[in-house]
């Protein structure tokens, strides 16, 4: 006897991530061609509401996080195994993860693939990022910026961090950004003539690539220094997502060696514009906005 598309969707109920699952959760992004890392996934599991479907033997086949932040919410990390596409897994997902944050706008950047998915479910397109790759950091900047100086960041650097993030994000995310830092393999922060902090950058490690960000600065000459700096520190293949409008820092990435592979949608629900961001140079990555 056949089983219709509803009744197969109802044999797999929605389940929440465990931290046993975190190895099957990477091996599912392989499977789809992304990179994702078990220090990745661990930042995920324990900043959001981390969302599943489970095939048999308890094997993920399905996932989809939501981030709440003060005011708004991220949505990212939707994968469903090829194996189990096109029964309604993603949709299930993605309903649990509104359904967590009935009260506030949501923000995701989409694939090409997913977007008539979110259009469904009352997303609409705000804008969009650049992705960029680079295989080796070919610049080098050889003079400071307005008299501002890049110092290492640490401990001692979190709150200013944090503070800086929420003007320039439009929300604040303080867990996920302490999780953040702790992950990083190198921090940067930009200080003016009187030591205050008025720019940062971070550059965490990933299975493949370096993934630089959130990147927050003044304008985008700091922003280009900030991103000179950590580049410098580790040159080899690394990637940063950045708001289209940015051009200038889009063309000086270009000319440093990173090429743009992909302009991804930004998607938002219960909100017809994103918050003002002039400020924000590179997103933390598509999935934490």
């Amino acid at each position: 006897m056949q089983t219709n598309r509803a009744e197969q969707v109802n044999l797999f109920p929605i389940d929440r991530v465990r931290q046993t699952d975190i190895p099957d959760v990477v091996r599912l992004s392989a499977r789809i061609g992304w990179d994702y890392s078990e220090e990745e996934m661990e930042v995920v599991l324990r900043s959001g509401h981390f969302f599943a479907h489970r095939g048999p033997g308890g094997k993920v086949v399905s996932t989809a996080a939501i981030f709440p932040y003060s005011t708004l919410a991220s949505l990212g990390v939707v994968m469903v195994d090829p194996d189990y596409r096109r029964r309604g897994l993603a949709t299930r997902l993605v309903d649990a993860c509104i359904s967590a944050v009935p009260d506030r706008p949501i923000l995701l950047v989409a694939t090409e693939e997913g977007k008539p998915l979110y259009e469904k479910l009352g997303f609409k397109t705000v804008g969009t990022l650049d992705k960029l790759v680079a295989k080796r950091y070919t610049g080098g900047l050889q003079r400071m910026t307005h008299q501002q100086t890049v110092h290492p960041a640490s401990e001692k650097d979190i709150e200013e961090i944090i503070d800086l993030d929420e003007k320039a994000f439009g929300a604040r995310r303080e867990r996920l950004l302490r999780l953040r830092i702790k992950q990083a393999a190198f921090g940067a922060v930009l200080r003016n003539r009187t030591g205050k902090a008025v720019g940062f950058a971070l550059g965490v490690p990933g299975p493949e690539l370096m993934v630089i960000g959130p990147v927050v600065a003044p304008d985008e000459e700091a922003a280009a220094l900030l991103i000179d700096r950590i580049a410098g520190w580790a040159p080899g293949p690394m990637r940063i997502d950045i708001p289209s409008q940015h051009r200038r820092l889009a063309d000086f990435l270009t000319r440093c060696g990173f090429e743009t592979v992909r302009k991804p949608p930004v998607m938002m629900r219960n909100g017809s514009a994103l918050p003002p961001r002039e400020h924000l140079f590179a997103v933390a990555s598509q999935a934490f906005g």
